[in-house]
């Protein structure tokens, strides 16, 4: 039953997408709904399953990619430490 309702939420998840083309630079636009719960629990199995080190979430990259996201969730950023919290709430 667990994996059917996960199902659903993947569904109701997914992102739509559209992107405009200007001259010599691309410009995407995304909208997407997001559900916290399920971004954080897969923010866990990226450190749990696939041994993703902790680090990853302080990366620039990680920070630049996710920056538009935070900002529309009116949320603080997720940073390793954040992440260590919720790896450890999930396994106590």
């Amino acid at each position: 039953m667990y994996k059917q309702i996960e199902k659903q939420n993947r569904k109701e998840a997914s992102a739509e997408c559209s992107s405009t083309k200007k001259r010599k630079t691309d410009v995407v636009k995304v909208q997407f709904e997001i559900y916290e719960d399920i971004f954080i629990k897969n923010c866990v199995n990226f450190v749990t399953k696939q041994n993703l080190p902790f680090s990853f979430f302080d990366s620039e990259e990680f920070k630049y990619f996710m920056e538009a996201t935070f900002k529309s969730l009116d949320k603080n950023p997720i940073i390793s430490r954040n992440i260590m919290d919720y790896v450890t709430e999930k396994y106590n």
